[in-house]
């Protein structure tokens, strides 16, 4: 009933779901786009800041450095001063030595150490003493200080590294020269300058854009590498997370290689988005990464709001096309309930279609149509059952006078062979069989009765052959009540004495007639057996053959006119599944066996 409104609803919905797709994925992708656009500028308005920020203090810094180690004391205490000498010229000298650093503490206050690496030998540390207590480990790990006289050069981080304080640190360094004497440029000493990790940090953090303020957080790092790779300053807290340490070279390669861009990473487990940033005045690399749970919470509210309101969408649209298809499909729904009704033989059906469209024509034709059918029907059901009625007569006529004459054909014989007691008894039989079958007009008779008729026929051809056939009636008891055609099985007995056992009574051997009735779930079988000469498969599918033609009239196949007028009068009356099947051997026996339906006494056929 449905079946077109749930097509065609399905139709207009997957060809909605489409357009509807397509649109929530290109909606879905321009929001991930604008995201890693917003997480890019973020990512560069924080990095341009930084960038500002450390180039505004590395230049400080250095003009701090310029003015300080120009200072021609500093260059004198630097060649003079012999840290293993215990003088009082060179106590006054190192004294004198931390005076001048100490200066550059007031102007630089993330300052916490200076270190003095003197080429004569010895170390010289103002500030925060080291966390080593051998400064030449100090030296070690960080290398050379630089190779430019007077210029800062960035050695990097390296965690804590002073005693006293918690912080990270990060250590630059300069070469100091001799600059009295330009000739030669004596190297006078490595200075190493370690800084608090604030240095790198805004001044004025209340000013600071929102998207900027990520320091001091676990979940966003920032990592600044100088161009060779190396750490110059983190916002992480751990000593040894060097992002770019942890990463294929490939990855380091393509962040060198171009001046910006993000893409996604993988670290000890741990996904990250990493956005990356060349500084356009130190030629440095910023490096930002935000872990990828952070960027996958914007992307799943994209999601969700994208698959919402494709959901909500999607649910208004099926309703407002259930109503449309289903107003489109309710005359179509109307029209195929009044098909069935008439299919299932119900004329009486009117189709009631109110509207103004085809539909309403379709109604006023169908019930014309209807009407018409009616008419014929009953028109062609009383002309079906004239002709039925007449060809049903026809057929009892036919076997009437075949059994007649056969029966007065076996009486002549006893007639002539003189036997007057056995011709007498003979008449009696007869007309009694006669008075019961031909004479009564019934057309349906019990089981019982029928056996009663079944009894007389034999009766007579057993006075004809002198009771050399030996007879055995076997009656269910569900059997004994049902009704059946009259005279069924009397031609079937008759093929079964004169074409099956005429040659073993000639012969005078055995001869056996067997009558079986009995009732199998709605189905009455009704058989005769003998033990006569049988008939080979050939004979049997021959016979079987003239059986299956509904002529009777046909002279060419009519050797076998009591069965197929048993045969044409049983599929007349209850349909094609009921009739006569044969099994037989050559040689040995034939069973012919007629299958009736289940018809109890004194009901309606």
């Amino acid at each position: 009933m449905h079946k077109l409104q749930n097509k065609m609803l399905i139709y207009v919905i997957l060809i909605s779901v489409l357009p509807m797709l397509l649109v929530s994925f290109f909606y879905y992708n321009n929001k991930i786009d604008k995201v890693n656009e917003q997480l890019n500028d973020e990512s560069k308005v924080i990095m341009e800041r930084l960038d500002r920020v450390i180039n505004l203090k590395t230049n400080r810094l250095q003009n701090t450095v310029d003015i300080l180690f120009n200072d021609r004391e500093l260059q004198r205490l630097l060649r003079e001063t012999d840290l293993y000498e215990n003088s009082e010229a060179s106590a006054e000298n190192q004294k004198r030595l931390g005076q001048i650093l100490d200066k550059i503490f007031k102007v630089e206050q993330e300052l916490e150490t200076i270190v003095v690496f003197f080429k004569k030998g010895g170390v010289h540390v103002s500030g925060q003493p080291l966390l080593v207590n051998d400064p030449v480990r100090f030296k070690l790990e960080y290398g050379a200080a630089g190779d430019r006289p007077g210029v800062i050069s960035w050695v990097g981080t390296r965690g804590n590294i002073l005693s006293g304080t918690n912080n990270k640190n990060i250590v630059s360094g300069t070469v100091l020269r001799d600059n009295a004497y330009l000739n030669d440029m004596e190297h006078l000493a490595d200075v190493y300058m370690i800084f608090s990790s604030t240095f790198f940090e805004y001044e004025d953090t209340a000013t600071m854009p929102a998207a900027d303020n990520i320091y001091g957080k676990d979940t966003q790092q920032i990592y600044a590498y100088d161009k060779n790779v190396n750490l110059i300053y983190s916002t992480d807290a751990l000593y040894d997370n060097n992002i770019l340490s942890k990463m294929p070279l490939n990855v380091t390669q393509t962040v060198y290689d171009s001046e910006s861009g993000n893409f996604d990473v993988t670290v000890e487990g741990k996904k990250f988005m990493m956005v990356y940033y060349t500084a356009q005045s130190t030629g440095w690399k910023f490096v930002r990464t935000v872990p990828y749970s952070l960027y996958k919470e914007k992307c799943t509210y994209i999601i969700y709001v994208t698959a919402l309101t494709f959901v909500i969408l999607f649910a208004l649209w099926c309703l407002l096309n259930y109503f449309i298809v289903r107003k489109i499909v309710a005359p179509i729904q109307k029209i195929v309930q009044a098909m069935k009704n008439v299919e299932d033989e119900n004329l009486d059906v009117v189709l009631k279609i109110n509207s103004k469209d085809e539909f309403s024509i379709i109604g006023k034709q169908f019930n014309s149509m209807v009407v018409k059918i009616k008419m014929l029907l009953d028109r062609v059901q009383k002309e079906e059952q004239k002709r039925k009625e007449s060809d049903v007569l026809m057929m009892e006529y036919q076997i009437n006078p075949h059994f007649l004459y056969n029966t007065l054909a076996a009486i002549r014989i006893k007639a002539l062979e003189g036997d007057q007691k056995k011709v007498a008894e003979m008449l009696l039989i007869l007309g009694r069989f006669l008075r019961k079958t031909i004479v009564s007009c019934t057309k349906m008779i019990c089981v019982e009765s029928e056996v009663l008729n079944i009894n007389d026929y034999i009766s007579l051809m057993q006075l004809r052959y002198n009771n050399r056939i030996e007879t055995k009636i076997e009656v269910s008891d569900d059997a004994k009540r049902l009704e059946i055609p009259s005279m069924l099985l009397q031609p079937i007995i008759e093929n079964a004495v004169m074409h099956g056992l005429a040659d073993r009574i000639d012969a005078d051997q055995p001869a056996y007639l067997n009558i079986n009735v009995t009732r199998q779930d709605d189905c009455v079988l009704m058989s005769v057996w003998d033990n006569g000469r049988g008939m080979t498969g050939f004979e049997k599918e021959k016979i079987l053959e003239e059986l299956s033609l509904s002529d009777i009239s046909n002279k060419e196949h009519n050797h076998h006119i009591g069965l197929k007028n048993i045969h044409n009068r049983v599929k007349m009356m209850f349909g094609d599944d009921y009739g006569i099947d044969i099994q037989s051997t050559l040689g040995e026996y034939t069973k012919v066996t007629v299958k009736l339906p289940v018809i109890f006494e004194n009901s309606d056929l």
